[in-house]
């Protein structure tokens, strides 16, 4: 399978900030889910080929955790004083299709035992987008059994990050948009996600802009 975006995360101060910003966006909650030794939880809103995920912090402990360090989800969730990215982007990919970019092997204890992330070496700096592949993948409208999810009906058709100015774009984004997974837009004040959407039956593109003010 060719690689695609299997989902994007922008992370937000609480479940409260997550609630309000999917709200304002007219987002309906698909799912949410803890993670258990990684400090982190979510809320997702799934489209029929992605989803949009709000991550915040909620075991500061783990998140500072050896495991989970390298992440640097606490530096990345303080984006608004400290300049970091608070945005991720997932890879979905094939077993034998290779990667963009560098990575190693994050082993987080909520996945099963011998199951890995493959995290991008240049997302280590909490300056830019942290960029990863888990293992397998599949649409969600694909979902299945237990794992299927109620779906915002629509299919996203692009992906645009907004670069702050000055800041030159790891080279783990550069080749995603080479490959045009997404689109770079330099110049911005601080990093930004734009999400656009096609509705069935709407011939105008709906946008989602994060973050909210």
């Amino acid at each position: 399978m060719p690689l695609e975006l299997d989902h994007l995360f922008y992370m937000v101060e609480d479940e409260a900030q997550a609630e309000a910003w999917a709200s304002a966006l007219r987002l309906e909650e698909s799912y949410r889910r803890q993670h258990p030794g990684q400090g982190t939880t979510n809320i997702c809103c799934c489209f029929n080929n992605a989803y949009l995920e709000f991550l915040w912090v909620d075991d500061p402990q783990a998140v500072a955790s050896d495991v989970s360090a390298p992440l640097a989800f606490a530096a990345r969730s303080a984006w608004g004083n400290l300049g970091t990215s608070p945005i991720g982007i997932s890879i979905r990919h094939g077993e034998d299709e290779a990667l963009p970019f560098e990575t190693w092997q994050y082993t987080p204890s909520y996945l099963p035992e011998g199951v890995t992330i493959s995290m991008a070496r240049d997302s280590d700096d909490a300056r830019q987008p942290l960029l990863f592949a888990p293992p397998g993948g599949c649409r969600p409208d694909s979902w299945t059994g237990d794992r299927a999810v109620p779906l915002n009906v629509a299919e996203l058709v692009s992906v645009e990050i907004g670069v702050p100015a000055g800041m030159e774009p790891s080279t783990g984004l550069i080749q995603l948009a080479e490959l045009g997974l997404i689109q770079l837009t330099g110049g911005q004040l601080q990093w930004g996600l734009t999400l656009t959407l096609h509705q069935p039956g709407d011939p105008i593109p709906t946008e989602l802009m994060l973050p909210i003010w």
